[in-house]
């Protein structure tokens, strides 16, 4: 099966990668400077938060951000060419906030699950300069946010909605975070919780909000198109573009090659609640169940090939494929 994480933003692609760079790069060395300039930091605490942002923020697929304007050239009805460079400008500024808002969670994200890679490189927390410091540079990201809305949007009728939106969806996020976390303990107690609604709150909540809605949301506010019963429609959508989402990358954490994904899966060993583990449950026999439960959620290496197996033998490669074609 020839799939990847990036999939359902493949046909968008009308925004130019290296336009959209410019805008990041305008944007950081402004900041840089006005931090620079207002804070009187000394220089290596400059270039510990010119690191971080640059390792951190402009190296993954960019579809987040670039949806924001896809989707605002959507909602206007214009063509990218037709859009005013004001606009544009804003829209590629509102990109780079929901990037932001990735890498700050990216970061918190490996941290607490123990990850080694990700976008193909070491993560951040890894680094030997950096270590524990990536939560407070974690939050140095998050805040990014807030000043580049300030900056740039402070004087326009929208720039309440758009603070509004980035906490609301900050907020959702985590609570989905927590709710991912809530499983990983090692008892046998916590098969309980793998349960498809608690799954699927946590689609909502960790993935649909700022995978899909935000970005949308971001291009409707822009777009002055975000009546209510417009955002309860699309919000509705986003969801379901969520859960496929983030079931192609649970599927892809146990089954995808590290080279393509670009990072190493541990669902298996944190004892996540999982597409796999859910439908696995459903269609075990008792001594599978009871042989997951020995294994599922263990930092050993056979234990996670005794997991992987039940995957394969109880069919849940094709289930998955006949899931994904629903799509």
């Amino acid at each position: 099966m020839n799939v990847s994480s990036s999939s359902l933003f493949d046909s968008m692609g009308s925004v130019r990668k290296d336009e959209f760079m410019r805008v990041y790069e305008k944007i950081i060395e402004e900041e840089l400077k006005e931090i620079e300039t207002s804070y009187k930091i000394p220089s290596f605490a400059i270039e510990q938060v010119k690191f971080c942002t640059s390792y951190n923020v402009p190296h993954g697929k960019l579809q987040r951000g670039t949806a924001v304007v896809e989707s605002y050239c959507a909602f206007a009805n214009l063509s990218i060419e037709e859009v005013p460079e004001v606009d544009l400008h804003q829209a590629c500024i509102l990109g780079w906030c929901v990037e932001w808002l990735q890498a700050f969670f990216l970061v918190v994200d490996d941290i607490m699950d123990s990850s080694q890679t990700r976008r193909g490189q070491k993560c951040y927390y890894l680094l030997p300069k950096v270590g524990m410091n990536a939560i407070n540079d974690a939050m140095i990201l998050q805040s990014f946010i807030y000043r580049l809305l300030y900056r740039y949007f402070r004087d326009l009728d929208f720039y309440v909605k758009l603070v509004d939106i980035f906490q609301q969806v900050t907020f959702v996020t985590e609570l989905g975070q927590l709710l991912d976390t809530g499983s990983q303990n090692t008892t046998e107690d916590s098969f309980s919780v793998f349960t498809k609604e608690n799954l699927e709150r946590i689609y909502d909540y960790k993935t649909g909000n700022y995978t899909f809605y935000l970005p949308f949301a971001l291009g409707l506010i822009l777009s002055r198109k975000d009546e209510d019963d417009i955002l309860k429609r699309v919000y509705s959508l986003c969801m379901e573009l969520g859960k496929y989402f983030q079931a192609q990358d649970d599927f892809l954490d146990c089954f995808g090659d590290p080279e393509i994904t670009g990072k190493i899966g541990t669902d298996i060993e944190d004892n996540k609640c999982s597409w796999l583990i859910v439908n696995a449950l459903s269609l075990c026999s008792t001594d599978q169940i009871q042989t997951l439960k020995q294994c599922y959620g263990k930092h050993d290496n056979s234990c996670v090939e005794q997991v992987k197996n039940i995957y394969r033998t109880v069919g849940l490669v094709e289930r998955f494929e006949e899931f994904e074609s629903k799509y």
